[in-house]
């Protein structure tokens, strides 16, 4: 009984001592709770939530008045009045409400992504990139869909059958068909990269052999010596082969009479100013001559003397 009396009486003295504690401790809280309320009441303004707080140099803490959506701060508020100069965002920028900070740019949708909200004076667009293509930033105002790709219906999908796309975020276009170019397949396309054609290789035995049966088809108003024909005449002729070459032979034969009856004619010329160059000499020649004395018969004079 006395063992017992003793463990109550120690329980007691223990919870007493617990609840001193508790009440301590609690009025220590209290006491820091107020006193930390007291310092932000005595360094910062209790400011409604239509202002902000603001601290000017070497001045105490004041409330100012937001700008409105649209507007950006271009002078501060003072003491004396609340409000800030506030001024309009000038074209492509925006400035939500509730913010005293210079004006955004805008950040438009590329033709890449799509545009779900155009951007306004209070807040920028709103892009979202095309199922299946990847998102090139954060606000998805670029997107990428890869080549062998195309963009329908706002979905990044691969090229069909027969086409394709060399480039990112390009159009899907059909394969070159060799055969309208004149050409032979040389490497077929794939979703990423066209036919490669290449012209084709004809000996010379198969040349005189399809110009005598080949028979093309060219549209109409073609005019022209190409081997493609219209319809219902053959390709290179023999008989206009054949007139060319007794053209191109009779040309031939002209210009050389005429080259033959240029040199004839020159030398005949040549020849008479020869000739004359002769003449002329002769006659200077004969001009410059000494006269001859005649020889007198004595017995004359002595006849014309008596």
């Amino acid at each position: 009984m006395f063992e017992l009396g003793m463990t109550l009486a120690e329980v007691g003295y223990f919870s007493s001592r617990m609840n001193q504690g508790i009440k301590a401790m609690a009025e220590f809280c209290l006491l820091m709770a107020l006193w930390f309320l007291a310092l932000l009441t005595s360094n910062h303004a209790l400011c409604p939530s239509h202002q902000s707080s603001y601290t000017p140099e070497g001045g105490t803490e004041i409330c100012c008045d937001f700008c409105s959506e649209g507007e950006e701060m271009r002078k501060r508020c003072t003491s004396n009045n609340p409000k800030p100069t506030c001024a309009a965002c000038p074209e492509g920028f925006y400035n939500p409400p509730r913010t005293n900070y210079k004006c955004k740019v805008c950040n438009p949708c590329d033709k890449s992504s799509i545009e779900i909200k155009p951007c306004d004076k209070s807040s920028d667009a709103v892009c979202k990139c095309p199922a299946g293509s990847e998102e090139k930033n954060d606000k998805k105002t670029a997107c990428l869909c890869k080549k062998g790709n195309h963009i329908v219906a706002n979905q990044c999908v691969p090229c069909p059958q027969g086409h394709f796309s060399s480039e990112d975020n390009s159009k899907c276009r059909p394969w070159t068909n060799c055969s309208i170019t004149g050409q032979e397949h040389q490497e077929s396309g794939t979703s990423t990269q066209d036919v490669k054609c290449s012209s084709p290789k004809i000996l010379p035995s198969q040349v005189s052999r399809s110009r005598s049966s080949t028979k093309a088809y060219v549209p109409e108003k073609t005019t022209t010596s190409h081997p493609w024909t219209t319809e219902g005449q053959s390709v290179f002729n023999n008989s206009t082969t054949t007139t060319d070459s007794t053209m191109n032979w009779k040309f031939l034969s002209l210009i050389l009479f005429a080259v033959i009856l240029l040199i004839v004619c020159a030398t005949v010329f040549l020849i008479m100013i020869i000739h004359m160059c002769q003449r002329k000499e002769k006659r200077k020649f004969n001009g410059c001559r000494i006269p001859i004395q005649e020889e007198t018969d004595p017995s004359l004079t002595k006849q014309i003397t008596v």
